[in-house]
């Protein structure tokens, strides 16, 4: 079994800037696919919310890397 976590690149790049440059309080575009009608729209979204959604997912994978490898 492979002990490395999979992250991509961008997200490891967001998670830096907060650590780094704190909260950014300029706005992101979230997307949000509709399967119905076989298209997308966008959402407004503060950047440090797509910033710490980066961060608590790679802090759950690790926690659950460790709990997974412990059994």
């Amino acid at each position: 079994m492979s002990q490395s976590i999979i992250s991509d690149n961008w997200s490891l790049q967001n998670i830096s800037e907060l650590l780094i440059d704190g909260i950014d309080p300029s706005n992101a575009h979230f997307v949000i696919p509709n399967s119905a009608t076989d298209s997308h729209e966008y959402k407004i979204v503060p950047m440090a919310v797509i910033a710490f959604e980066a961060l608590f997912d790679l802090i759950t994978d690790i926690i659950l890397r460790n709990q997974i490898l412990r059994k």
